[in-house]
């Protein structure tokens, strides 16, 4: 990943507005964005095209898997692949697991 240049980002959030509002405002920062509001539909656009992908952006929590489980699931498909966790909640168990 290169500072400077367009990213491809995989976008997941089980809330269609925040994956909306967050597509929006990272193609206005210059960015391509494909966002998913299902970890499943993401898991299974990643394992099709998984060097299309710079960087997945995923929320921790949500149904069928965890940000963190989805992760993983990334990472195993593609060795080192980048992937950045963000929650509005966050317990200090979570913390220590991602530390």
């Amino acid at each position: 990943m290169h500072v400077g240049r367009q990213l491809h980002v995989l976008f997941v959030d089980d809330n269609e507005t925040i994956v909306s509002a967050s597509i929006r405002m990272l193609e206005n920062l210059g960015h391509s964005v494909s966002g998913y509001n299902e970890s499943l539909s993401a898991l299974r656009a990643f394992s099709e095209e998984p060097d299309e992908f710079d960087l997945a952006i995923v929320d921790h929590e949500m149904p069928d898997m965890t940000g963190l489980e989805l992760g993983e699931r990334f990472r195993r498909i593609r060795c080192g692949f980048t992937v950045m966790l963000y929650s509005g909640q966050v317990d200090s168990a979570t913390v220590e697991t991602c530390m």
